[in-house]
This record gives C-alpha cells, sequence and structure tokens, in this order.
C-alpha cells in the first residue's frame, strides 16, 4: 500500500492563516477544490513567470514575449479540452503581459540582472522543492491524522549569485507595488528557509522582484507640439528623453521646465527600481532561518490535525481578497450553499501546471 502523503505548500500555510474555512475548501489535506474559471491576475502571473523562467534558463524561445505567446497558445489548447484555463478577457491580459515584458528587456539592458545558478547542467529556475518534515511530527499525531509522511513543498522561481553570495529571486506581477517590511514578510522566510534546506547551501536572501501590471508610455505631446511637463504621466526617465530629443534635437535645448522634469524622472530612478519595475533585497540570517522553521512545523501540525474546527476569519479583505465571500453568506442564510460551490469550482489536479502539457514544441 503507498504511502498516505501529506503536501503542506507555502500559499496553503497563508491561507490557512487568512481563512480556515477557505482553506478547507482549497487544500489538498481537505476538499482539494479550485475556482473553475481562475481571474486573470493569477493567469498573468503566471504567465510571467513562466517567460522568465525560460528567460534566465534555457532561453528555449529567445524572447520573454515569445514565451509567453507560447503559454498562451498552451492555455487556449487546454480551454479547449477541459473547459477553463484561459479568461475571458484573455487577449487584454495578453497584450499587457507582452508590453510589461518588453519593457523588462529595456529595463534589465541598463541593469544588472544577476546570473543564474546552474547545477548539473540545469538552471535553477522554477525550482521544485520537497522537503520531509515527518521525522519532526509527533507520532501520534501522525496516526491520528491518517498520514505516513508530512512533505512540504515550495517553488523557488529563481536561485542567483551575487557577489558570492546565493540569493532567491521571486517574480511578482501586482496592480501597486508591495508594502511593508520585507524583514517580516514570511513568504521570504519561508524560500530562504526551503532553500538553504534542499541547496544545503549558506542562503543570503530573497529578492522581491515586482512588476507592475501597467505599461510605460511616451510622453504626452501637446496640442503646441509640444511635450508635456505634467508629473503624473507614466513615463520613464528614458522615454521622457528620447521624446526631448526628438522634439529638440538635443536634450540642452529643452525647456527649463522640461529639463526639470527629466531630472525628476532621474532621481526616481535606481539601480533597482523606477515606477514600473522594482527589486528589494532581504536578509535573513541562519538563526532567523532556523526560527522560520520552527514556526512551520507548528503551523503544519495544526494544518495535519483533523479535529481542527475551521471557521471562518471575514474582514473587510474579503471582498477584494476572496471569490467564495457569496458562499459563506448562503451559509449563514441556511441556503444551498453547497450547490453553489460545486458550481463554480472543480477538483483541483495533482498537476497545478495543466498547461505545461499544451507547450509547443
Amino acid at each position: 500500500m503507498p504511502d498516505r502523503v501529506a503536501i503542506i505548500r507555502t500559499s496553503d500555510r497563508q491561507l490557512f492563516k487568512r481563512c480556515r474555512r477557505k482553506w478547507g475548501w482549497g487544500s489538498g489535506l481537505r476538499q482539494n477544490l479550485k475556482i473553475k474559471d481562475s481571474p486573470s491576475y493569477f493567469w498573468i502571473g503566471s504567465g510571467g513567470h513562466f517567460a522568465l523562467e525560460d528567460y534566465h534558463g534555457y532561453n528555449h524561445y529567445q524572447h520573454p514575449v515569445e514565451a509567453f505567446r507560447a503559454y498562451v497558445t498552451a492555455c487556449r489548447a487546454l480551454k479547449s479540452k477541459v473547459g477553463f484555463g484561459l479568461p475571458d478577457d484573455w487577449e487584454e491580459q495578453t497584450t499587457l503581459a507582452e508590453g510589461i515584458l518588453e519593457y523588462y528587456l529595456i529595463w534589465a539592458s541598463e541593469r544588472d540582472t544577476y546570473k543564474t545558478v546552474w547545477i548539473d547542467g540545469k538552471p535553477q529556475v522554477e525550482v521544485k522543492c520537497q522537503i520531509d518534515l515527518t521525522p519532526y511530527i509527533s507520532r501520534l499525531l501522525l496516526i491520528d491524522s491518517g498520514y505516513d509522511k508530512v512533505i512540504y513543498q515550495l517553488t523557488l522561481d529563481r536561485l542567483v549569485e551575487i557577489e558570492g553570495e546565493y540569493w532567491i529571486q521571486d517574480w511578482k506581477f501586482y496592480k501597486s507595488f508591495a508594502q511593508g517590511a520585507l524583514e517580516y514578510d514570511q513568504q521570504m522566510s519561508a524560500y530562504i528557509w526551503g532553500a538553504a534546506t534542499i541547496f544545503e547551501k549558506p542562503i543570503a536572501g530573497a529578492i522581491l522582484h515586482e512588476f507592475l501590471k501597467k505599461l510605460a508610455n511616451p510622453p504626452r505631446v501637446l496640442g503646441t507640439g509640444k511635450i508635456s511637463t505634467a508629473e503624473k504621466q507614466g513615463t520613464t526617465h528614458r522615454l521622457y528623453r528620447e521624446a526631448l530629443i526628438e522634439v529638440y534635437g538635443n536634450v540642452q535645448k529643452a525647456t527649463h521646465k522640461h529639463l526639470e522634469r527629466l531630472n525628476d524622472l532621474a532621481a526616481r530612478e535606481t539601480e533597482d527600481r523606477d515606477d514600473f519595475i522594482k527589486r528589494a533585497k532581504t536578509r535573513r540570517t541562519p538563526l532567523q532561518q532556523q526560527a522560520e522553521g520552527t514556526k512551520i512545523l507548528m503551523e503544519v501540525e495544526d494544518m495535519i490535525n483533523p479535529n481542527l474546527p475551521l471557521y471562518t476569519n471575514a474582514t473587510r479583505d474579503c471582498n477584494w481578497d476572496c471569490n467564495l465571500q457569496d458562499i459563506c453568506l448562503m451559509i449563514d442564510r441556511n441556503d444551498d450553499w453547497a450547490h453553489q460551490l460545486n458550481d463554480i469550482t472543480a477538483q483541483r489536479d495533482e498537476e497545478f501546471d495543466q498547461w505545461r502539457q499544451h507547450l509547443p514544441t
């Protein structure tokens, strides 16, 4: 008889602490459900990750935009086969993603994008990691839970080397840049702990690399033919400078206000960020990494406990971070919530990225 294995993911832990009821519906440890039609903000993120994985890895497609187009082709094939896997606004989202990735190459041409670590001839991108936690779990709890093994699973976007140190790079696609100090970011802590465990090498820290879901545009041209000096135009120093050269032939011939705006844009841009792409490093000492491992074990013991009550954690954030909040209302009203839940969900496959099976060769 094969082992009964509990798979714990970082996303599982985050959802468990956010809302136990929603976790119970979605976790592979419980009902293992997924929303049939994922929101487009998840879809573009998955494709963006794949494009960067390829570009900084084997680079089969030679360009991140071409890699994203392969992702679109795969998702369309999956949609025709199973009926979901492609958002309704996929064409609009594709245009946005291609613009973001095109701009990334411009952004990267002026910055150090770091060196991907290769191990045994393989680039360390989209690294699937499994860490056996079974020896650290109470035997009685294992028996009670019905599991033989407990595995912590995580995916690392990229392992890079910077000045002799190893760092985990994590890509995110957001509507706005994340707020808050990375020193307290538990996802970053988990990635660093997991990488140190898997690679058995010192991991200095993690890099949160954010892509704003917004396109950088050339500055506005006024009816007079002059370049606008307005502050918020969604442009960059490079684009503004190119526009001034096109109009005036030379930056120094531009007006004082234009030069002020150009200098303002320059002041907002650094080696690690501009108004559209941002990356930030966060370190963890060996003691911090050890502490994170201890916290993970405590949470895992709660998650595999079959007697744990799964109550909801309703907050104002439900309005934007939960697509199942109507089900909670139906439960409270004693409506036929189970039928509604069944209509909008499906069993999650063991293979999270089914679309990969349909990538063009």
